[in-house]
């Protein structure tokens, strides 16, 4: 799903792309209705079933170290989450080793908040 400047995602102005990877894109946008800044993430069909599974994992997971879930939606018939913005770069390598542990670290601690919780069912 490609979007433009202006598109209407449920209460969401797109204003740009930030970034396609593997199962889809990424966008800021403006929620209209609270007045802030979002990110809207949609998923080619193939992967629905996995963003579906993602979606449900984002929504119970409150951790410093992840992005918040603000809702869930379909665009054209193509799934989309929005999401609050994270900013930064991504990461590129090869890292210094402290660097890698540091990130490391914080991936570790956010999944453990996940693993205080009890896992769905992932069939």
């Amino acid at each position: 799903m490609s979007l433009s400047f202006g598109t209407c995602v449920g209460l969401n102005d797109v204003e740009w792309a930030v970034g396609t990877g593997g199962i889809g894109e990424v966008y800021r946008a403006r929620d209209t209705r609270l007045s802030r800044e979002v990110a809207i993430k949609s998923v080619n069909a193939a992967s629905a079933e996995r963003f579906e599974r993602e979606a449900l994992a984002i929504s119970d997971l409150h951790h410093r170290h992840s992005c918040s879930l603000y809702n869930v939606g379909s665009f054209h018939g193509i799934p989309y989450l929005v999401m609050e913005p994270v900013e930064g770069q991504p990461l590129t390598g090869p890292l210094l080793w402290i660097e890698a542990v540091c990130h490391l670290a914080s991936e570790c601690d956010a999944l453990s908040a996940c693993l205080k919780k009890p896992l769905p069912a992932w069939e």
